[in-house]
């Protein structure tokens, strides 16, 4: 992918980018639909390499609905911290700083003001878009990759490209409809991806998606077919999703397998797509 996006987001598919463009291309509509886009890298990079393809992308997470809204001045303020954290330390990349076990205490402990005392006033939309750039998980302990010359220029040019595109922060809604369109879907995940776990509940989303909504999404689905669409659906093996796909459209489904690093620790993953149309 051409364009890097500089946080790091569960669930991305960024990995999966030259399948979802190639099958894209395969299927290609005037017009490309991420009803679930998360850190919206797809939307981003297939408007970069398909200059008049008309994009939209959906996004309902409140760290990059703020992180949107600092807008410019994510910049500004995102530089406030790094000053506040490396003052009177040399301000190199923050993995080269990392194993100077002392000088990481010290920002660690500048970090914890931060957030504790709200050293440099900044806002909640402010403080959540930090939360985004420099925490690990969106919580509040600092990761050591928050810092580089080469993190601060992506943040700069995802910006710049972000206003290429559409975007929206709906829920999901079944009576929403579409035609001639490209439409991707990657809902919450009710079970996790690690494949020693296939059919485990994965992901605390009591609260924001649930089997009801599996269902939600077949019907909507089924609504908008008859509009010349086509569906990119993902989901986690075994899980309610694919059972609902496979008894509604009787499609086939591709396994993707995957290594993902947690911690220093390789964990064999894998998810499906399928095509309907």
């Amino acid at each position: 992918m051409k364009i890097q996006k500089p946080f790091k987001y569960m669930g991305s598919k960024g990995r999966f980018y030259n399948e979802i463009k190639e099958i894209f291309l395969l299927n290609k509509k005037n017009t490309y639909v991420d009803l679930f886009a998360g850190g919206m890298e797809i939307a981003v990079n297939l408007k970069e390499d398909i200059k008049d393809l008309k994009v939209t992308a959906n996004v309902k997470d409140e760290h990059i609905e703020s992180f949107l809204k600092c807008n410019k001045m994510a910049i500004k303020k995102y530089n406030e911290l790094v000053n506040f954290l490396y003052k009177d330390i040399e301000k190199i990349s923050s993995r080269f700083l990392f194993a100077d076990k002392e000088k990481w205490q010290i920002i660690k402990n500048r970090y914890k003001e931060f957030w504790n005392d709200n050293k440099l006033n900044f806002s909640e939309d402010e403080r959540k878009m930090v939360e985004l750039l420099a925490s690990m998980n969106k919580g509040y302990s600092l990761s050591n990759s928050f810092f580089s010359i080469q993190k601060m220029e992506k943040i700069k040019i995802y910006l710049k490209k972000l206003k290429n595109i559409d975007i929206t922060h709906n829920y999901f809604n079944e009576s929403w409809s579409y035609k001639d369109s490209f439409i991707l879907l990657d809902p919450p995940y009710l079970c996790g991806t690690e494949v020693v776990k296939i059919g485990k509940k994965g992901y605390n989303y009591n609260n924001i998606w649930t089997e009801k909504d599996d269902a939600r999404l077949v019907k909507f689905i089924k609504n908008n077919l008859k509009n010349n669409n086509v569906f990119m659906i993902f989901g986690s093996l075994e899980n309610n999703l694919s059972k609902l796909i496979q008894k509604a459209f009787n499609v086939d489904f591709v396994v993707k397998k995957y290594k993902k690093s947690i911690f220093g620790i390789s964990l064999d993953r894998a998810e499906w797509y399928c095509i309907i149309k």
